[in-house]
């Protein structure tokens, strides 16, 4: 039996947040989500109502990116609280540990 799964909420928090960096940088959301630049600056778009609409959908809207042996080495270190291996690991997923950095936050 598989249980009810619903990522509206996922969905939802996520495309806010990808239309907000949108605003600031399309290529960078491009880049983020595997698409082009222009797609990525179609995000910018994304309405209230659309928005709305987006919360209804409970399918999982993302998919992560990350090659197999990555997911394992960082629940590994997650697991065994090794702080150390987890920013290794992390640094493997050079786009994402730059634009934290990057943003200053």
């Amino acid at each position: 039996m598989t249980p009810d799964l619903n990522f509206s909420n996922i969905n939802l928090q996520y495309l806010i947040l990808v239309r907000d960096l949108a605003k600031h940088d399309p290529q960078l959301v491009g880049t983020l989500l595997g698409v082009s630049d222009e797609m990525g600056e179609a995000f910018t778009l994304i309405t209230p109502s659309m928005l709305g609409q987006i919360a209804s959908i409970q399918s999982p809207l993302l998919v992560p990116r990350h090659e197999p042996w990555w997911w394992a080495r960082l629940l590994k270190a997650l697991a065994d609280g090794q702080q150390n291996e987890i920013e290794v690991v992390l640094d493997h997923s050079g786009f994402i540990t730059s634009l934290v950095e990057g943003d200053g936050q």
